[in-house]
Protein backbone atom coordinates (compact mmCIF):
# COMPACT_ATOMS: atom_id res chain seq x y z
CA UNK A 1 0.00 0.00 0.00
CA UNK A 2 3.22 2.30 0.23
CA UNK A 3 2.94 3.58 -3.67
CA UNK A 4 2.77 7.24 -4.27
CA UNK A 5 0.15 6.62 -6.28
CA UNK A 6 -1.26 9.60 -8.68
CA UNK A 7 0.10 12.22 -6.28
CA UNK A 8 2.10 14.74 -8.32
CA UNK A 9 5.01 16.26 -6.43
CA UNK A 10 6.88 14.87 -3.39
CA UNK A 11 9.82 12.97 -2.44
CA UNK A 12 10.73 9.00 -2.22
CA UNK A 13 13.69 7.67 -0.67
CA UNK A 14 15.26 4.05 -0.86
CA UNK A 15 18.09 2.04 -0.01
CA UNK A 16 18.92 -1.03 1.70
CA UNK A 17 19.17 -1.50 5.83
CA UNK A 18 21.16 -5.10 5.74
CA UNK A 19 22.56 -7.01 2.76
CA UNK A 20 23.03 -9.94 4.25
CA UNK A 21 18.68 -10.15 4.29
CA UNK A 22 18.49 -7.52 1.30
CA UNK A 23 16.18 -5.68 4.11
CA UNK A 24 15.51 -3.22 2.32
CA UNK A 25 13.20 0.13 2.47
CA UNK A 26 11.30 2.88 0.80
CA UNK A 27 9.46 6.05 2.29
CA UNK A 28 7.60 8.69 0.83
CA UNK A 29 5.68 12.82 1.31
CA UNK A 30 3.20 13.48 -1.68
CA UNK A 31 1.03 15.85 -2.35
CA UNK A 32 -0.81 18.10 -4.68
CA UNK A 33 -3.62 18.52 -6.85
CA UNK A 34 -4.37 15.44 -9.51
CA UNK A 35 -6.69 12.73 -10.35
CA UNK A 36 -6.85 10.94 -7.54
CA UNK A 37 -6.20 13.17 -4.72
CA UNK A 38 -8.81 16.19 -5.80
CA UNK A 39 -7.86 19.46 -4.47
CA UNK A 40 -5.03 18.26 -1.71
CA UNK A 41 -4.51 21.87 -0.98
CA UNK A 42 -1.21 20.99 0.93
CA UNK A 43 -2.46 17.88 2.63
CA UNK A 44 -0.01 14.72 2.62
CA UNK A 45 0.22 11.48 1.81
CA UNK A 46 2.95 9.33 3.58
CA UNK A 47 3.86 5.68 3.00
CA UNK A 48 6.44 3.45 4.36
CA UNK A 49 7.51 -0.37 3.10
CA UNK A 50 10.12 -2.66 4.59
CA UNK A 51 10.87 -5.67 2.50
CA UNK A 52 13.20 -8.29 3.12
CA UNK A 53 14.89 -12.06 1.70
CA UNK A 54 15.47 -13.85 5.22
CA UNK A 55 16.40 -16.98 3.35
CA UNK A 56 16.40 -17.47 -0.19
CA UNK A 57 12.88 -19.03 -0.97
CA UNK A 58 11.29 -16.21 1.30
CA UNK A 59 10.29 -12.76 0.72
CA UNK A 60 8.22 -10.60 3.00
CA UNK A 61 7.30 -6.96 3.73
CA UNK A 62 5.46 -4.66 5.46
CA UNK A 63 3.69 -1.15 4.72
CA UNK A 64 1.96 1.52 5.63
CA UNK A 65 0.00 4.38 4.74
CA UNK A 66 -1.37 7.41 5.78
CA UNK A 67 -3.47 10.07 3.72
CA UNK A 68 -4.31 13.25 4.86
CA UNK A 69 -7.88 15.67 4.27
CA UNK A 70 -8.70 15.46 0.51
CA UNK A 71 -11.81 17.00 -1.83
CA UNK A 72 -13.43 19.82 -2.01
CA UNK A 73 -17.34 21.04 -2.90
CA UNK A 74 -15.99 21.06 -6.40
CA UNK A 75 -14.08 17.67 -6.72
CA UNK A 76 -14.92 14.99 -4.97
CA UNK A 77 -12.31 12.84 -2.99
CA UNK A 78 -10.98 9.74 -4.03
CA UNK A 79 -8.57 7.25 -2.22
CA UNK A 80 -5.58 5.53 -4.51
CA UNK A 81 -6.40 2.19 -2.65
CA UNK A 82 -6.57 -0.12 -5.73
CA UNK A 83 -7.90 -3.95 -5.34
CA UNK A 84 -9.36 -4.69 -8.78
CA UNK A 85 -9.66 -1.39 -9.33
CA UNK A 86 -11.54 -0.14 -6.05
CA UNK A 87 -11.93 3.29 -5.57
CA UNK A 88 -13.51 3.54 -1.77
CA UNK A 89 -15.14 7.36 -1.67
CA UNK A 90 -16.92 8.88 0.36
CA UNK A 91 -20.72 8.30 1.53
CA UNK A 92 -22.06 11.82 1.62
CA UNK A 93 -20.97 14.75 0.65
CA UNK A 94 -17.26 15.45 -1.26
CA UNK A 95 -14.33 14.71 1.44
CA UNK A 96 -12.38 12.26 3.37
CA UNK A 97 -10.96 13.47 6.47
CA UNK A 98 -8.11 10.78 6.18
CA UNK A 99 -7.31 7.23 5.22
CA UNK A 100 -4.56 4.84 6.95
CA UNK A 101 -3.80 1.37 5.59
CA UNK A 102 -1.43 -1.19 6.20
CA UNK A 103 -0.69 -4.94 4.41
CA UNK A 104 1.94 -7.28 5.22
CA UNK A 105 2.92 -9.93 2.56
CA UNK A 106 4.81 -13.37 1.86
CA UNK A 107 6.23 -14.35 -1.11
CA UNK A 108 7.17 -17.82 -1.53
CA UNK A 109 9.53 -19.62 -3.64
CA UNK A 110 10.01 -23.40 -3.12
CA UNK A 111 10.86 -24.75 -6.60
CA UNK A 112 12.03 -23.24 -9.95
CA UNK A 113 9.09 -22.13 -11.77
CA UNK A 114 6.62 -22.43 -8.72
CA UNK A 115 5.62 -19.39 -6.74
CA UNK A 116 2.68 -18.38 -4.05
CA UNK A 117 2.48 -15.07 -2.59
CA UNK A 118 0.21 -14.22 0.34
CA UNK A 119 -1.28 -10.77 1.43
CA UNK A 120 -3.35 -9.12 4.38
CA UNK A 121 -4.14 -5.64 4.71
CA UNK A 122 -6.92 -3.38 6.78
CA UNK A 123 -8.04 0.28 5.59
CA UNK A 124 -9.30 3.24 8.08
CA UNK A 125 -11.37 5.64 6.38
CA UNK A 126 -12.61 9.19 7.83
CA UNK A 127 -15.48 10.35 6.43
CA UNK A 128 -14.99 14.61 5.87
CA UNK A 129 -18.87 14.45 7.18
CA UNK A 130 -19.92 12.31 10.28
CA UNK A 131 -17.80 10.04 11.82
CA UNK A 132 -20.95 7.67 11.57
CA UNK A 133 -20.01 7.53 7.89
CA UNK A 134 -16.44 6.26 9.09
CA UNK A 135 -15.51 2.59 7.62
CA UNK A 136 -12.85 0.10 8.48
CA UNK A 137 -12.13 -2.47 5.52
CA UNK A 138 -9.92 -5.43 5.27
CA UNK A 139 -8.84 -7.86 2.33
CA UNK A 140 -6.87 -11.26 1.62
CA UNK A 141 -5.16 -12.20 -1.31
CA UNK A 142 -3.75 -15.36 -2.32
CA UNK A 143 -1.99 -16.26 -5.25
CA UNK A 144 -0.25 -19.25 -6.99
CA UNK A 145 1.50 -19.07 -10.36
CA UNK A 146 2.89 -22.88 -11.82
CA UNK A 147 5.14 -22.86 -14.76
CA UNK A 148 5.02 -25.73 -17.38
CA UNK A 149 8.42 -26.08 -17.03
CA UNK A 150 8.47 -28.01 -13.88
CA UNK A 151 7.26 -31.09 -15.87
CA UNK A 152 10.77 -32.66 -17.75
CA UNK A 153 8.22 -34.03 -20.13
CA UNK A 154 7.21 -30.50 -21.47
CA UNK A 155 8.08 -29.90 -25.20
CA UNK A 156 10.73 -27.32 -25.58
CA UNK A 157 7.97 -24.77 -27.43
CA UNK A 158 5.59 -24.74 -24.44
CA UNK A 159 8.42 -24.29 -21.74
CA UNK A 160 7.62 -21.19 -20.67
CA UNK A 161 3.90 -21.38 -20.51
CA UNK A 162 2.28 -20.73 -16.86
CA UNK A 163 -1.19 -20.96 -14.90
CA UNK A 164 -2.04 -18.59 -11.93
CA UNK A 165 -4.74 -18.69 -9.69
CA UNK A 166 -5.59 -15.98 -7.25
CA UNK A 167 -8.36 -15.59 -4.54
CA UNK A 168 -8.82 -12.69 -3.45
CA UNK A 169 -11.64 -10.37 -1.04
CA UNK A 170 -12.32 -7.07 0.35
CA UNK A 171 -15.16 -6.07 3.08
CA UNK A 172 -16.56 -4.37 5.32
CA UNK A 173 -15.63 -4.90 8.66
CA UNK A 174 -18.00 -2.36 10.12
CA UNK A 175 -20.97 -4.42 11.67
CA UNK A 176 -23.66 -3.93 9.25
CA UNK A 177 -22.59 -1.24 7.38
CA UNK A 178 -21.05 -1.63 4.09
CA UNK A 179 -19.39 0.39 1.58
CA UNK A 180 -19.45 1.91 -1.91
CA UNK A 181 -16.38 -0.77 -3.58
CA UNK A 182 -16.36 -0.23 -7.19
CA UNK A 183 -14.93 -2.97 -8.55
CA UNK A 184 -14.59 -4.75 -11.99
CA UNK A 185 -17.73 -5.22 -13.01
CA UNK A 186 -19.36 -4.26 -9.65
CA UNK A 187 -23.52 -2.88 -10.28
CA UNK A 188 -23.50 0.62 -9.27
CA UNK A 189 -27.12 -0.16 -7.77
CA UNK A 190 -25.31 -1.91 -4.84
CA UNK A 191 -24.44 1.51 -3.76
CA UNK A 192 -22.79 1.65 -0.18
CA UNK A 193 -25.11 -1.56 0.66
CA UNK A 194 -21.51 -3.75 -0.36
CA UNK A 195 -20.62 -5.81 2.53
CA UNK A 196 -18.07 -7.69 0.31
CA UNK A 197 -16.49 -8.22 -2.64
CA UNK A 198 -14.49 -11.57 -3.45
CA UNK A 199 -13.02 -12.98 -6.48
CA UNK A 200 -11.26 -16.08 -8.01
CA UNK A 201 -9.36 -15.84 -11.06
CA UNK A 202 -7.66 -18.07 -13.66
CA UNK A 203 -4.97 -17.06 -16.26
CA UNK A 204 -2.81 -18.78 -18.82
CA UNK A 205 0.06 -16.95 -20.08
CA UNK A 206 2.94 -16.96 -22.22
CA UNK A 207 5.63 -14.69 -22.73
CA UNK A 208 6.26 -13.29 -26.17
CA UNK A 209 9.65 -11.94 -25.07
CA UNK A 210 11.49 -9.93 -21.89
CA UNK A 211 8.53 -7.42 -22.56
CA UNK A 212 5.64 -9.14 -24.01
CA UNK A 213 3.26 -11.49 -22.72
CA UNK A 214 -0.39 -12.66 -23.93
CA UNK A 215 -2.93 -14.01 -21.18
CA UNK A 216 -5.82 -15.84 -21.28
CA UNK A 217 -7.74 -15.07 -18.31
CA UNK A 218 -11.53 -15.97 -16.53
CA UNK A 219 -12.72 -14.00 -13.16
CA UNK A 220 -15.73 -14.51 -11.25
CA UNK A 221 -16.97 -11.79 -8.99
CA UNK A 222 -18.94 -12.33 -5.72
CA UNK A 223 -20.92 -9.62 -4.31
CA UNK A 224 -22.28 -9.55 -0.73
CA UNK A 225 -24.88 -6.97 0.68
CA UNK A 226 -25.68 -5.75 4.09
CA UNK A 227 -28.78 -8.09 5.74
CA UNK A 228 -31.93 -5.79 4.50
CA UNK A 229 -30.07 -4.43 1.85
CA UNK A 230 -32.73 -3.94 -1.46
CA UNK A 231 -30.81 -5.63 -4.57
CA UNK A 232 -29.29 -8.82 -6.28
CA UNK A 233 -26.68 -10.91 -5.01
CA UNK A 234 -24.44 -13.32 -6.79
CA UNK A 235 -21.75 -14.12 -9.68
CA UNK A 236 -20.73 -11.89 -12.19
CA UNK A 237 -17.97 -13.80 -14.85
CA UNK A 238 -15.68 -12.24 -16.96
CA UNK A 239 -13.09 -13.27 -19.58
CA UNK A 240 -10.41 -11.71 -21.27
CA UNK A 241 -7.33 -12.16 -23.73
CA UNK A 242 -5.24 -9.81 -23.14
CA UNK A 243 -1.69 -8.51 -24.60
CA UNK A 244 0.41 -7.06 -22.06
CA UNK A 245 3.62 -4.73 -22.39
CA UNK A 246 6.40 -2.84 -20.72
CA UNK A 247 8.50 -0.56 -21.39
Amino acid sequence: VAYPYDWDEGIQIFGTLNAATDLRYVAHATDGDDAINGDGEGNGQFGLKLSARPVAPIYVSGSVLDMGKSGSERSPAKTAFGWGGAHPSPVEGNTLDGMQAWELDTKLFPVEGVSFWGAYGEVAIEDGVTAENDRDLEYRIGQLIVGAGICEKTPDWARDLYVAARYSEISSATPGKGYFLIGINTPASFGFDTQEISAWQWAIGYPLNENMKILLEYDRYDYELVPGAPGATGDRDMIYLEWVGRY
